[in-house]
This record gives C-alpha cells, structure tokens and sequence, in this order.
C-alpha cells in the first residue's frame, strides 16, 4: 500500500476503488495498516463510511469474512470515535442510529459527535440541535459544524484540502477548533499550523 503525500504534515491512504471487492480487505491485514500508520505518524484518521453492518448468522463464525470486518477493526483499534451525522432531522436520525450501531460494536467506546452542515433556515438553534442529540444519546461531547458549501465546492473543485482553498472559511476555523479540543492543544494556534493524524 502506498500513501500519497498532500503536504508536508499529511498523507492520504484511499480505499479500494468499488464496494464489491470488499472481501479483500481482511480485518487482520488492516489492523497492520494501522499499526504501520501508528508508528510513522502522530495522528491517525480512518473514514469508517456511514454504515454498520451486523449479521447474526456468522458473528460466532470467526473464519467467515465479514463485510464491515475491516470497520469494526478500526473501532475497536481506536483512541476516539468520531461519529458525524448532518444537522437536518434525517441526517440527525441517522447519527442517533449511528451512535447506537457503534456501541454495539464497540460497547467501551466514548463517542464524540459531530453535528454536521448546521445552519439556521433549519429552525433550531445551535443549543437546541445540541440538546437533542444530548437527550437522544446520553453523550455530552457535541461539536456543531457550519454549513459552508461555497468553501467546500472550492475545495472539490481544485481538488485540496479547505486549510489550503479558503483558510479564512466559518468551517475550515470551525474545524480547527474541533481538532484543537480532540487533540487537546490551546485553540487559536492558527489553522496551518495544527496537525491532526491520530486514531
């Protein structure tokens, strides 16, 4: 596996190319990924997609692949769980469910939440997106994102990252802020300057 190098403090490993090729990836194979990616970095970030998959039927069947195999291998391996969900009422449901999903799979594990695309023509406000998903979860570790689709088309367009297309951006500082406190560094040291790699 080769990483590719975006810049000076990051490097990207992407996934395969189609969903069906899933039983390539073998839990214990990626676990050495990680372990590679534990020793050469300081930091650690795993897109564990959007969804958990269980079956019943080969859970006890420990030779039998399973599909979110690779996934729940990265839960269980990880420091922090991130688990992101939009700011709308399906995106909200769905990170509820999400949140649930994880603590099947990983049932120590201490989630963080994201409430992402937040913006006020939803009717809450940022308190009471907060609130709810408090009350739905039980889990105080709230983090609202804004909603900032004119930085994040820049980004996709020029194919970089949101520190390099628009530093000055709500969400690229939002998101700063965020991995300031995850990583537990003063905020405000300036968004070029703080670097996120850690599971």
């Amino acid at each position: 596996a080769h990483a590719r190098q975006i810049d000076d403090c990051l490097k990207v490993l992407t996934g395969l190319p189609r969903a069906d090729r899933w039983t390539e990836v073998k839990a214990v194979l990626f676990s050495s990924i990680l372990a590679v990616s534990r020793r050469c970095h300081a930091f650690t970030v795993v897109d564990c997609g959007f969804n958990l998959e269980f079956d019943e039927e080969i859970s006890y069947d420990t030779a039998a692949p399973r599909r979110n195999g690779a996934t729940v291998e990265a839960l269980e391996l990880a420091d922090l769980i991130v688990v992101v969900g939009a700011a709308d009422p399906v995106g909200l449901g769905r990170l509820i469910r999400g949140v649930s999903d994880v603590l099947t799979a990983v049932p120590s594990a201490s989630p963080y939440l994201v409430v992402n695309r937040y913006r006020g023509g939803l009717g809450w406000s940022p308190r009471e997106v907060s609130q709810m998903v408090v009350r739905a979860t039980g889990i105080e570790a709230v983090r609202l994102l804004p909603d900032d689709p004119t930085a994040c088309d820049r980004a996709v367009v020029h194919g970089r990252t949101l520190t390099e297309c628009a530093p000055e951006a709500k969400l690229t500082r939002a998101l700063a802020e965020m991995a300031a406190e995850i990583v537990g560094v003063p905020a405000g040291r300036g968004v070029r300057r703080l670097r996120l790699k850690r599971t």
